[in-house]
């Protein structure tokens, strides 16, 4: 099973994007979070994390520094 966190501020995307990825047999999406504040707890144990980079004014470029910090064999999609 991929275990998939989705960052992106807006709500609707990241909704219809968890919604589709979740009808995969093989990925589940395990959280979701609109602020870098929140992204930050939501990083271990995933194996993809789709970023976005610019999250209400914020960059999620550290984000990915702090993936590679907690999950170093996941992948970033940005």
């Amino acid at each position: 099973m991929i275990r998939v966190v989705i960052v992106d501020d807006h709500s609707a995307y990241r909704e219809a994007l968890a919604f589709m990825l979740d009808r995969e047999d093989d990925i589940t999406v395990t959280r979701q979070a609109g602020s870098l504040e929140a992204a930050q707890e939501c990083l271990a144990d995933v194996d993809v994390a789709i970023i976005d980079l610019d999250l209400a004014g914020e960059s999620g470029m550290p984000l990915i520094r702090e993936l590679r910090d907690t999950s170093p064999v996941a992948s970033a999609l940005i």
